[in-house]
């Protein structure tokens, strides 16, 4: 016995959560587009967004699969 309670290291077991939602950064990475472009598709409405407080713009990792899909139907084209 290691002397941690069992409870303890199986909470450390447990995978991390995936995240719901991110932020410009994380979109533009996930979509490989820059942040001008993840903005310019915010501000022409082609791409869904929520903001969070005053300033801090987020995007649904589910919206931005759906989004994907949509332009590989689309194939690309605006």
């Amino acid at each position: 016995m290691t002397g941690i309670p069992q409870e303890r290291t199986s909470l450390r077991r447990r995978p991390m959560p995936s995240a719901l939602a991110v932020d410009t950064r994380g979109a533009a990475a996930a979509l490989s587009l820059s942040e001008r472009t993840i903005a310019r598709l915010v501000a022409s409405g082609q791409l869904p967004s929520f903001t969070v407080g005053e300033k801090s713009r987020r995007f649904s990792v589910e919206a931005l699969r759906h989004w994907v899909r949509e332009q590989s139907e689309k194939g690309g084209e605006e």
